[in-house]
């Protein structure tokens, strides 16, 4: 049990850190200015790369991502989970760029008319990280 809560609790951290600096979910992003080390509370934190990390809540419907080019990214859920990936290692982007549509099950298929989906497994928060 804690080393599946684990995940969780280092989202949620992050989560938190984005709220204390005025992150708001799927509006604002935040960027490192410094490089991390180990004083930073991520979970697996590369200590050579600057990161551009924002919030994605799908909660109250769908988010639409305008993604330009190029941009390396990736998509988790609320529990660490993979979402997908954005951008270049994206199979149908390929570093195109273009609109990501971010939905739940319950998101009606008339939305669908976007350039690429992704679609978490759980109506939650989700992390993207660019």
């Amino acid at each position: 049990m804690f080393k599946s809560g684990i995940p969780v609790a280092s989202i949620q951290g992050l989560l938190t850190g984005h709220e204390r600096i005025g992150i708001e979910p799927n509006r604002t992003i935040g960027i490192s200015d410094n490089l991390l080390n180990a004083h930073s509370i991520w979970l697996t934190a590369n200590t050579t790369t600057p990161y551009v990390t924002g919030e994605i809540d799908v909660k109250n419907g769908p988010v639409v991502l305008n993604i330009g080019t190029p941009l390396l990214g990736l998509l988790d859920d609320a529990a660490f989970k993979f979402v997908g990936n954005i951008g270049v290692t994206n199979p149908e982007d390929q570093g195109t760029g273009g609109k990501y549509f971010i939905y739940t099950l319950a998101t009606k298929a008339s939305y669908l008319r976007v350039t690429f989906t992704l679609r978490p497994r759980v109506i939650s928060t989700g992390y993207l990280l660019v």
